[in-house]
This record gives structure tokens, sequence and C-alpha cells, in this order.
């Protein structure tokens, strides 16, 4: 009898011990989902910052690249500008007017 209460003891320590066992799996189960849903969410954060980056990024360069194409038209126009005074200050140099000069300024 002394033997029987003995192992039923033993084996209710083992089921407690086996649940507790348990217990502390689930427990720790349920921290590394909570932990893992934690670091999806900084995931997705972090990935929605970037395509915001990347967004900016798209639009600051499209801004330079027409602002480059602006700069270059208006050089061209600037030398043609500066071209045209030359033919007109060649043409008109030996007319009496100031060389150098604006037409403006020379009429």
């Amino acid at each position: 009898r002394d033997l029987i209460e003995r192992e039923i003891l033993t084996n209710n320590e083992k089921e407690a011990a086996q649940r507790g066992q348990e217990s502390d799996a689930a427990n720790n189960r349920t921290d590394a989902q909570r932990r893992l849903a934690a670091m999806r969410a900084e995931n997705a954060n972090l990935q929605n910052r970037r395509n915001e980056a990347e967004r900016e990024e798209q639009e600051m360069i499209k801004q330079e690249v027409d602002l480059r194409a602006k700069r270059e038209s208006l050089e061209q126009y600037e030398a043609n500008l500066r071209n045209t005074h030359q033919r007109f200050a060649v043409r008109y140099a030996g007319r009496g007017e100031p060389t150098g000069t604006t037409f403006h300024q020379a009429r």
C-alpha cells in the first residue's frame, strides 16, 4: 500500500512538473509571438519610412533634373544673346557707335 501511494505521489509530482513545463512553454511561446509581432510592426514601420524617403528622393531627383534642364536652356539663351550682341557690335563698329555697348545704350 505504501508503495502504491508513493507511486501515485511520484506520478502526481511528475504530472505537476510536466504541467509546469507545459505552462512555461506556452508562456514562452506567447512571449515569442508577442516579440515577433512587435518586430513585424517595427519592420513595417521602417519599410513605410523607407518608401516615403524613396518617394521624396525621387521627387528631389526629378526637381534636380528639371533645374539642370532649365539651367542648360538659360545658358544657351545667354550664349545666343552674347553672340547676337557680338554680331551687332561688329556690324556697327565702324559707324561711330561705341563698341561693347548694348543696342539700347547706343541709341
